[in-house]
């Protein structure tokens, strides 16, 4: 059974040579090894050719994007099974002779396996996908996508990665194919190093916007109580995200006029909406929470108090309790003022 590894690349000099010599180095002899190059510019090319002689095949010219790399790819390879290694993670020590010896044995589509992690902070972890239910699948990507090994017959001729999706096009596809029928086996082995660093881990929020518009659009009916699952998730992401600045130009566009903003929710969302207004310049009235434990207390500089404080007046009102939003829209419906309801899904 012949495997085809492949690995797409732009500008990844400082990183590349490690993940390739994780592929040729691989004790597996029926392997096919792949590089789609972008038109790298520094210095990355000098690493393909010094190892040219163990790359089956290589391109560099200009694409729309990495999953446009990923389908020359796929269009090139010859390998009864394909995968996907990253510019910047490399595989384990026999790596590839586990993942051919299973589909030997299992007669299945698609190999999933577990894998380390090398986090921003520098902690290496280990990914352990045995944690993780499979309808899970329609909340989110549950495995990283270099585990995933998927027999050839499901990447088929221009129907492979979307490229409207950017970022998550990965997890459209694996999506497709699980409800299309494919029958994964779950080896509990790690199988490669993931560094934090590649398209979807330093775009999060980009990301995660992505993955929840795929999650909704593949949700089965019988399943439509993940929804709340699938925006928590969005939430919890956009809440721990680095980069704020997509943020900021949010909440400037969005809460366009002068009327004075209120928060509701002192919760954790609650916390970091304050935080991004802050940052983005706009001033907090108060913050409204329904536990009276919380009035008189203040985040940030910002008094905690009761919803009775909303009258008489013109607001923006940020709802951040999600689960709540509709009951909380009704309560100030019922409040003498004129208040314009922002839910946080719409802010972020």
């Amino acid at each position: 059974m012949k495997i085809t590894v492949i690995t797409v690349c732009l500008n990844s000099v400082k990183t590349i040579e490690k993940t390739i010599k994780s592929v040729i180095d691989q004790d597996y002899i029926d392997k096919e090894y792949i590089i789609v190059d972008g038109g790298s510019t520094d210095g990355t090319l000098d690493i393909i050719l010094k190892y040219k002689q163990y790359i089956t095949k290589w391109i560099s010219e200009s694409d729309r994007g990495i999953f446009d790399a990923m389908n020359k790819g796929i269009q090139m390879a010859s390998g009864d099974v394909i995968a996907f290694l990253n510019s910047d993670d490399w595989y384990v020590d026999g790596a590839l002779s586990m993942i051919g010896e299973t589909f030997e044995k299992t007669f299945c589509d698609c190999v999933c396996c577990d894998n380390y992690v090398i986090e921003k902070s520098g902690k290496y972890t280990y990914f352990d996908a045995s944690n993780v239910k499979e309808n899970d699948v329609y909340k989110r990507m549950i495995y990283y996508h270099s585990s995933i090994f998927a027999r050839k017959e499901f990447f088929e001729k221009g129907n492979n990665f979307d490229l409207q999706y950017k970022i998550a096009a990965d997890y459209d596809w694996f999506l497709r194919k699980v409800k299309g029928g494919m029958k994964i086996f779950y080896l509990h082995k790690p199988i490669f190093t993931f560094c934090y660093g590649g398209i979807s881990s330093v775009n999060e929020i980009d990301c995660a916007r992505e993955a929840r518009t795929i999650a909704i659009q593949h949700l089965p009916e019988e399943k439509t109580e993940y929804l709340k699952s699938i925006d928590n998730r969005y939430y919890d992401i956009v809440v721990n995200a680095s980069d704020h600045k997509y943020l900021h130009e949010r909440i400037r566009k969005i809460i366009k006029n002068d009327n004075s903003v209120v928060i509701w929710g002192a919760g954790e969302r609650g916390r970091q909406c304050l935080k991004w207004l802050q940052e983005a310049g706009r001033q907090v009235e108060f913050i409204v929470d329904k536990n009276e434990n919380k009035w008189g207390n203040t985040i940030n500089g910002v008094l905690i108090t009761s919803s009775e404080h909303l009258c008489n007046k013109e607001r923006n009102v940020i709802i951040t309790p999600a689960e709540y939003a509709e009951e909380i829209k009704k309560e100030i419906s019922l409040i003498k003022g004129a208040f314009n309801c922002i839910l946080l899904i719409d802010l972020i």
